[in-house]
């Protein structure tokens, strides 16, 4: 008796999610289906074969890439050189880690005003 319940449960459940009902993926994922997706930001161009964007919209792309890449080398580098300077000060005078601290400091204040700057070029 408890199989025949069971049964009569799952043949409930399998009605509820039927995969043919339009909504079955939005109610499983919570993504909602394409009916209910606004349109992308930008559509393609009708006649051009090169891609979506125009050359100016491609440039401006490329520049802002360039910008972030060329902003996270600059953190990286001041934030290294900051922390090798520290540590090469600490051994060779035997303050550990006083200058460690300080030049890691400084590196990472250099590094922030070097993101304002690449920041305000753009």
């Amino acid at each position: 008796m408890e199989n025949a319940t069971k049964l009569e449960h799952d043949s409930e459940v399998d009605s509820e999610f039927n995969p043919d009902n339009p909504d079955f993926d939005s109610e499983i994922s919570g993504i909602p289906n394409s009916e209910n997706v606004s349109p992308p930001l930008k559509t393609p161009n009708k006649g051009s074969s090169k891609g979506s964007f125009t050359k100016k919209e491609q440039q401006t792309i490329f520049r802002a890439i360039t910008m972030m890449s060329q902003i996270a080398f600059t953190v990286i580098a001041c934030v290294a050189v900051g922390l090798v300077a520290g540590m090469f000060l600490d051994r060779w005078l035997g303050t550990a880690p006083w200058l460690l601290i300080v030049f890691l400091l400084l590196g990472i204040i250099s590094a922030f005003k070097a993101m304002i700057d690449v920041a305000k070029k753009f």
